[in-house]
């Protein structure tokens, strides 16, 4: 093998490897970037929803002590309470 051969052949495919290799590596790096932002952004929303779920059940809790106390009646306390449900629903979809 001379001088001309391995100037040739093993260069330019030392090149061709290193450049495949750069590439796997950029791709594997801006997949996990992409998988980090992701769990970023599903865990702010959990922790949205975990937020609102219980800002409903406090509003529900607060009309049962208001029922407890009578000062509202049966039929205003179910409408209240489906309203809070419908309006959690409405939430959820968005």
């Amino acid at each position: 093998m001379n001088v001309s051969d391995f100037t040739l052949t093993i260069v330019p495919l030392a090149i061709l490897i290193f450049i495949l290799v750069a590439a796997v590596l950029f791709y594997v790096k801006r997949e996990e970037i992409a998988n980090k932002r992701k769990v970023k952004y599903i865990a702010a929303y959990l922790k949205e929803r975990i937020k609102q779920k219980s800002k409903i059940e406090t509003e529900i809790a607060e009309l049962d002590k208001i029922r407890a106390n009578k000062e509202i009646d049966d039929i205003t306390y179910e409408r209240l309470k489906y309203l809070l449900k419908a309006n959690e629903a409405a939430g959820q979809e968005n």
